[in-house]
Formats: structure tokens, sequence, C-alpha cells
């Protein structure tokens, strides 16, 4: 498998099966299904207004949510905004992922982040047309990312689990992407996807481990490459283990 392949094409089950052309399948979908059960359950009267708003969301994958921000920049209100996004978590087009509470003494966002939960979906709304053009574009981090939280996010959902995912930001700029926290423990997972795995890689698992219980003493890196063991003590995960 070639990881800008499957981030461009997305994982729908119809698109692999069948053998259907990501772009045209994706576009379709997002016309007969996703604008119009959002306009019958929203009640959207513009729908140029409210691909504006798709695409703003897109771009912002990844990254906190600022619902008076983002409504700002679509030109609609703080409360169609929140609604709208509300609509899309019902229909398993977004994830909000929320932070975790557990502050470590320390000041933490309260912010959730935005996620998709199909990057072929997310592809097409950046209007990223080929596995080529994702390979250098800017958001390709973000959407390394927002697949793999998607993954772990449905590998929950599909064994009938409540969603233990979390995120972790401080004040100070320490991030951990993802936190799983099973009741007794916060285990940390960094996402990055660089192909090769270099000791920076590692900077945010050190950092978090050392803060003690409840942390893990040990956290998971999930890359773009394909090694995959341990390092320092940390785990090691290629990407297609996700899958």
């Amino acid at each position: 498998m070639d990881l800008d392949r499957v981030l461009h094409q997305g994982l729908f089950p119809r698109i692999h099966d069948k053998g259907i052309d990501a772009g045209d399948w994706l576009a379709s979908y997002y016309t007969t299904y996703v604008e119009r059960d959002v306009r019958d359950l929203a009640h959207i009267g513009d729908l140029d207004l409210f691909q504006r708003f798709m695409q703003l969301c897109a771009g912002r994958s990844g990254q906190l949510l600022n619902l008076s921000a983002l409504g700002s920049d679509c030109g609609v209100s703080h409360t169609t905004a929140r609604s709208w996004i509300s609509v899309l978590q019902a229909m398993f087009v977004v994830h909000l992922l929320p932070p975790h509470h557990r502050n470590f003494s320390k000041r933490v966002v309260r912010s959730p982040k935005l996620y998709f939960i199909d990057t072929g979906l997310l592809c097409s709304l950046l209007r990223i047309r080929s596995p080529r053009d994702l390979e250098v574009h800017g958001m390709r981090g973000a959407i390394f990312e927002t697949f793999v939280v998607g993954e772990y996010l449905k590998a929950f959902m599909h064994r009938g689990i409540p969603s233990p995912l979390f995120f972790w930001r401080d004040h100070t700029g320490h991030e951990v992407d993802l936190l799983v926290d099973d009741g007794r423990r916060l285990l940390p997972l960094e996402v990055k996807s660089s192909r090769t795995v270099t000791g920076a890689l590692l900077d945010g698992l050190r950092w978090f481990c050392a803060l003690g219980e409840p942390a893990a003493s040990h956290g998971v890196l999930v890359h773009g490459g394909e090694e995959s063991g341990e390092r320092e003590g940390h785990v090691l995960r290629p990407w297609m283990a996700c899958v």
C-alpha cells in the first residue's frame, strides 16, 4: 500500500470494493449525501455558503476548533456554525476530539480539535487532485494526523466501546496528539507523517511520560514509514498498522 494514495482515496469501502475512481465517487457522495442530508437536518437555504463552510472546516482539520473565527470567516453566526458542526458530527463526517481534563498542575487548552472522519473526503474538499499533489501539500501532516485519529476512533466504535481518545496541550506549547485513557493510565500517542524515525519525533512522548502517574511510562509513535519495534522504550507503529 502507498500512504499518499490511501490518504487521497480515503477508506470508504465502496471505492476499494468496486474499484471506483475516488474523485468521482467522493464528489457524488458529497452532493447526494452530505449536502442533501445536512440541508434537510439544518434547514440550509444557501448551499454555496455551506460549501464554503465545509471547505473552511477542511482547512482546519487537526486544529483547535474556534467557532467564532470559523463563523466569521464563513459569514455566518457563531450559533449557525455550532449547529452545522453538530449536524456533521451526527452524520459522522467530522469528529471533535476533546482535550483531557488532567492538567498536571498546568494550564491546559479547553477547546476541542476538529477532525474529518475520512481523509478522502477531506482531500476532495481541499481540492487535492492526486496522491502526487498530496506529497508536497502544506496540510500533508494534518491529513496524516486526521487519518490516524479517524482509524483509532473507528476501531473503538466498531467494538462498541465509547471513545477513550483525547488530546493534551498546555499553554506553554507542550502537546500530545492522542491520549488513550483506560481509566488507570494515560497512554500518549504522537502522530508524525515522516517516513524516517528520528530521535526528535519522540520529544513529546519523553516529556509527557516524565510527568509521572497517571501518565504511562512509555508511549507510541505512529509514523508514515515502515519501521516497527521500540526506541527508548517507546513503541514504533507504522501507519499500515492503523488500517
